[in-house]
């Protein structure tokens, strides 16, 4: 796992956040924050994900949105 972090730092990722949702028996919610330094950035670091080959299958559904940050707020 380390290794795939390192490679999405040196493919431009800047920050990761993620957090799980459990509130439901047998069911749980996703989220992964991920920041990039461009769209280059992004777009190679998507493309790397989505070729990974996981260990298990997943029953999910997916959605993946993009934004732009105009503010940030460290609190």
């Amino acid at each position: 796992m380390q290794g795939r972090i390192d490679l999405l730092i040196e493919l431009g990722m800047i920050s990761a956040r993620h957090g799980v949702l459990s509130n439901q028996k047998d069911k749980h919610r996703l989220i992964a924050i991920l920041k990039f330094k461009d769209a280059d950035a992004c777009k190679n670091c998507m493309e790397l994900s989505e070729a990974a080959d996981w260990k298990r299958e997943i029953n999910r559904v997916e959605r993946l949105e993009s934004y732009v940050i105009d503010a940030e707020l460290d609190v």
